[in-house]
Formats: structure tokens, C-alpha cells, sequence
């Protein structure tokens, strides 16, 4: 999860992309209802696919789908 409010993740972010420009563009942002994941023991897509968090989770797996080249059915 990234907070970029905090100095130290957004200098983790910016440091990382400059040396690794194939990490993926989508940020998990820090969210309470992110950790109550493991409270209801299902993914948010599961639960909450309309959610704001849980569109930037489709957002997130459709980069990893393009990444691979995978074309839905």
C-alpha cells in the first residue's frame, strides 16, 4: 500500500520508477479498507468490485493482463 502524503513513500516511488521503468503504474493506495481484507478473508473484487479500491484493483489487473499480453474472452 502507498501513502504518497509520506515523505519516505513517495521517495521509495520516484527512486524506484527511475531505476525500474517496468514496475507496473498502479498504486495500491493506504486504506482502511484494504486491511479489513483480512477480516472478511475475500479479496475487495470480491466483495466491493464497484468500490473505489476495488476499481483500482481491476485497474491493477488489467495492467498485469496487458503486461502479459492476455485478451479476455
Amino acid at each position: 500500500m502507498v501513502d504518497r502524503r509520506r515523505s519516505l513513500h513517495y521517495e521509495v516511488i520516484t527512486s524506484t520508477r527511475a531505476e525500474f521503468p517496468a514496475v507496473l503504474n498502479t498504486e495500491i493506495p493506504y486504506s482502511s479498507e484494504i486491511e479489513r481484507i483480512s477480516l472478511r478473508r475475500a479479496p475487495i473484487p470480491a466483495y466491493a468490485p464497484k468500490s473505489p479500491v476495488g476499481q483500482i484493483y481491476l485497474t491493477l489487473w488489467e495492467e498485469i493482463e496487458a503486461r502479459l499480453g492476455w485478451r479476455k474472452a
